[in-house]
């Protein structure tokens, strides 16, 4: 499990000490590498699939034009054979679960029943005003960054402290997240290269911990794992206190899956550490970056564009 010092960040062949002769030189080649600009960073609205995470979706997922219009046949199928289940059949949705399970139909079908199965458990999907939404939105400590990280995966950061559990509760946060989630995962570049998460939990108090109670902690790794077909590519933790690391580093292997254990990281107070991983060109200025204070309005604006088509969205699922 990373903590505040975590293991070293993997950097190509090329950047690796060959020799004792040659350390410094390479030393300087990382240091320019990591000292990157916003030039080198991808837009969070992109519509389209660049070449490289064309290339991605190929190496990782093992995607060709012949395997996905078999994949998408098939997933039809299921859903044509599955009784009272009523959902999208558009390619861009379907790929979305495919590219999540990496091509696997049948596990991209099962976290697809999944999703709309919590729906069913969870009423509030059902509201046909999402007013409250937005009006957490308008409160800033929730929202993507306007670029990508260097490995193309678009960056949702939470900044926990700014959050009030008493007036946004667990399930209005659900709501909140899915939000983020279901407008994001309608770009065919994020579904490929995935996800990154900031959380910030500096200023954090007891009514926050008390909502780490276990029911909710197997919620949030349910949605996340077995139903959403995000792909989860880093967590980013900053600022969480000690107590709570021990803690947290003696549970995480009982509740994780081991890919997702390798993919999240304690940061503490240190953010130096994020920018191994985050260049500051693209970091708000809480986070010791570059682009300013955070702020998601320009974000908000865009889903509110599409606002009707969220509340549509509700309409999907098993039906009695």
């Amino acid at each position: 499990m990373p903590t505040d010092s975590p293991s070293p960040v993997l950097v190509p062949e090329a950047y690796q000490p060959a020799s004792s002769d040659s350390q410094k030189n390479l030393k300087v080649q990382n240091k320019e590498k990591q000292l990157d600009d916003i030039s080198d960073h991808l837009p969070y609205e992109l519509g389209y699939m660049p070449e490289d995470i064309r290339q991605m979706a190929e190496r990782e997922l093992g995607e060709t034009e012949e395997r996905k219009q078999a994949a998408l046949r098939k997933f039809k199928q299921l859903i044509a054979a599955e009784k009272h289940l009523y959902v999208r059949t558009d390619d861009l949705c379907l790929l979305a679960y495919l590219r999540g399970k990496k091509y696997d139909v049948d596990r991209a079908f099962k976290s697809m029943k999944n999703t709309y199965k919590l729906r069913m458990k969870k009423r509030f999907y059902d509201a046909d005003d999402n007013s409250i939404v937005h009006e957490v939105f308008r409160q800033n400590w929730i929202g993507f960054l306007p670029y990508r990280a260097k490995n193309g995966s678009v960056i949702l950061v939470i900044k926990v402290g700014m959050w009030d559990p008493e007036k946004v509760d667990r399930d209005l946060l659900m709501w909140v997240i899915t939000h983020c989630m279901i407008h994001s995962i309608e770009d065919e570049a994020t579904q490929v290269a995935g996800y990154s998460a900031i959380i910030d939990v500096r200023g954090v108090s007891n009514k926050h911990l008390k909502l780490l109670t276990i029911e909710n902690i197997l919620l949030i790794i349910h949605s996340t794992q077995n139903c959403f077909p995000g792909r989860y590519k880093a967590v980013h933790v900053i600022g969480m206190p000690k107590f709570f690391a021990y803690a947290w580093n003696m549970c995480y292997p009982f509740i994780l899956s081991y890919k997702m254990q390798k993919r999240i990281f304690i940061h503490g107070e240190n953010l130096k550490n994020l920018h191994k991983y985050m260049s500051p060109s693209i970091l708000p200025q809480e986070l010791n970056g570059e682009l300013g204070p955070f702020d998601n309005s320009w974000w908000h604006s865009s889903i509110l564009k599409r606002n009707d088509w969220a509340l549509e969205q509700r309409l999907y699922g098993y039906k009695k």
